[in-house]
């Protein structure tokens, strides 16, 4: 199952891409940056090409987005033109598989709320409660063998992708003597690479995944075509074998 998320900036628009296993074990797939300010159009029309993109499963079978959360808690105008846009011209594979997100770090808050609700101004989309999905992702990168949970990632991602993603650390604080775990980016250092992370993973927990039946469909997609006709071997009157197509 394929997530994206596209973390907005001024002048960039950054897609981070993962592919889910029913165990939530992961495959970081590609890490976009879609250069453009994003009060201008040609970036926005770059990000829906982007999300309508094709991949391969290894069986050869094709993949598409299945669920995308884009950004809306700094640039919510322009994130709302986007939808409207989508909502005009549907686009195949990107309509109805994506959604505005805000990123809340709250004490108990869910890692997504599963209705959707207003995250600024006329944007309706998603809150992403990023203290406890950043929980889950530092407990996935200190794994040291590949199983529920790990996290993989390829080539594509370099050296700033991991300090980015690692750049938060977890302060202890108390309420009412209340433990409460919560992030700082002290130095206030660039974390798209996290932001990311969390979003993808948001993006899968949305809604519960029939992981069954997409296996299925990878799998009818590759099935090999019925022959035409079928071969049958019949005894002919001179004793020797030969082969019709019914």
């Amino acid at each position: 199952f394929l997530t994206a998320f596209a973390d907005v900036q001024r002048n960039r628009i950054e897609v981070g891409w993962r592919a889910w296993a029913e165990d939530e074990q992961s495959w970081g797939m590609d890490h976009v940056v879609l250069d453009g300010y994003t009060s201008h159009p040609e970036v926005w029309r770059a990000l829906t090409k982007e999300l309508a993109r094709e991949w391969r499963h290894e069986s050869g079978a094709r993949l598409h987005l299945g669920m995308a959360f884009i950004d809306g808690g700094a640039y919510a105008e322009e994130v709302y033109r986007f939808f409207q846009g989508i909502a005009r011209n549907p686009v195949e594979h990107v309509t109805g598989h994506c959604r505005a997100s805000k990123g809340v770090g709250r004490f108990g808050a869910p890692i997504v709320t599963r209705k959707m609700s207003t995250v600024a101004k006329n944007l309706k989309g998603h809150e992403i409660g990023t203290w406890e999905a950043k929980d889950r992702i530092y407990e996935r990168l200190r794994m040291t063998e590949t199983g529920p949970g790990f996290l993989h990632f390829n080539e594509r991602f370099g050296e700033e992708y991991f300090q980015q993603l690692t750049v938060e650390k977890v302060v202890i604080t108390f309420d009412g003597g209340q433990e409460i775990r919560k992030y700082e980016n002290e130095k206030n250092e660039r974390n798209e690479a996290l932001d990311i992370e969390v979003g993808c993973l948001a993006a899968l927990r949305l809604h519960p995944r029939n992981f069954e039946q997409i296996e299925a469909e990878l799998r009818e997609q590759v099935k090999p075509p019925e022959p035409e006709g079928k071969f049958v071997t019949a005894r002919s009157f001179g004793g020797r074998d030969r082969k019709s197509v019914v």
